[in-house]
């Protein structure tokens, strides 16, 4: 029922902010800001039903920005040092695929002990990375 429950939340919260402010509320993702939970607050003001919890809330923005798939869970490799990606990839990654989430990721220091780390995709975001890797293997050198 949650998920049914996220997905008409989701609708109705979108319809509410506009595309372009919703897009921004699902990119700023979780934990909530102020000015998100702002925005919730206003909107449930709205409803004459009870606001779902925050888990409701929670699944219902957890979803791609730019593509609209919901991002789907997944284990990556994890790295046991600090990693610096180059600010032309950087900027590729987030306008392409922002949820491509392949990995690796860095543990930044943190004392993890597994080789692994959940994290959530997104299935189309994950095609564009692939795709833009293949196009780059294919430059001349």
């Amino acid at each position: 029922m949650q998920a049914e429950q996220a997905v008409e939340l989701r609708k109705a919260f979108a319809a509410f902010l506009g595309v372009e402010r919703f897009k921004k509320f699902v990119a700023t993702g979780w934990p909530l800001r102020f000015w998100q939970e702002q925005e919730w607050r206003r909107f449930s003001s709205t409803r004459p039903e009870p606001s779902p919890g925050p888990d409701v809330l929670q699944v219902a923005i957890r979803i791609c920005e730019l593509h609209g798939d919901e991002l789907q869970p997944d284990q990556v490799e994890l790295f046991h040092v600090c990693m610096d990606y180059a600010r032309g990839y950087i900027e590729t990654r987030n306008r392409l695929f922002p949820h491509a989430n392949t990995g690796p990721v860095s543990d930044e220091g943190a004392p993890i002990q597994s080789d692994r780390i959940g994290v959530w995709y997104c299935p189309t975001c994950r095609v564009a990375e692939g795709n833009w890797n293949t196009s780059r293997k294919r430059l001349p050198a």
